[in-house]
């Protein structure tokens, strides 16, 4: 069951509320979007097998047993936000080499091509992002795969910002500067609600994309909520639909 959040999903069956969304959004001109379980919805087979390979890595690595990597694995993914970060700064681990070995070649079949989705970015003024935590050969597989690739202006994956992963300021700071925009006019899609922190200090629009993964839902309830978006393809539509 989904935490509850501060704030609830509009009424997109009510004129007025459309209206609203839309003059709240009318002013935006960079839209930046997490990738995993936020522009596709969260598959478990696919994270199944990518926490299974983490877990025998940081295993093999410091001849731990499997609960005890799992253990260290989750403690640096609370604590980094990224296990990548943790092992890098911890044990000298490459974050490249830590993240090609363990999400670059999990199966990606279960994650279905996304046609109305790719029609709702095409459709937003502006320009789009995609800004993860991800691995840029992951993330290349994963836009391939739901049929979105080539509607970003830019895809900033951790290796493109210094590996500096979300929710660290840096992140969201190297991304605004590289791609050029400026927060106040831009909005973030997140699934994971702490990753918008940042974001809404920075004054951009902040929109949670609610997921069944109990790690992403920590923090749902917070302030740095502005919108809810369960269907996150009716919810752009609703931004670029013709006045009710």
């Amino acid at each position: 069951m989904l935490p509850p959040t501060r704030i609830a999903p509009p009424d997109l069956s009510d004129p007025a509320a459309r209206r609203a969304l839309r003059e709240d959004f009318a002013q935006v001109e960079a839209w930046v979007f997490d990738l995993d379980n936020t522009l596709y919805p969260y598959t478990p087979g696919l994270w199944t097998e990518a926490e299974a390979n983490m877990t025998r890595y940081i295993g093999d690595l410091l001849g731990l047993d499997l609960e005890a990597a799992r253990q260290l694995q989750h403690d640096y993914l609370e604590e980094y936000g990224l296990t990548a970060r943790g092992l890098a700064i911890h044990h000298g681990v490459d974050p490249v080499a830590f993240m090609a070995e363990t999400h670059d070649h999990v199966p990606i079949e279960t994650v279905a091509p996304d046609p109305a989705l790719a029609e709702a970015l095409a459709a937003l003024p502006g320009r789009l992002f995609v800004h993860t935590n991800a691995h840029p050969t992951h993330a290349e597989r994963l836009l391939k795969r739901v049929g979105i690739d080539g509607l970003f202006a830019r895809v900033f994956t951790v290796a493109d910002l210094d590996h500096e992963p979300k929710p660290n300021r840096r992140a969201f700071e190297l991304a605004a500067e590289r791609g050029g925009y400026d927060p106040r006019r831009a909005a973030m899609f997140e699934d994971a609600a702490r990753n918008l922190l940042i974001p809404h200090e920075m004054g951009m629009r902040t929109i949670y994309v609610p997921s069944p993964s109990p790690w992403a839902q920590k923090g749902a309830d917070g302030p740095q909520i502005a919108h809810v978006a369960p269907d996150l393809t009716r919810f752009l539509q609703t931004l670029t639909a013709q006045e009710d």
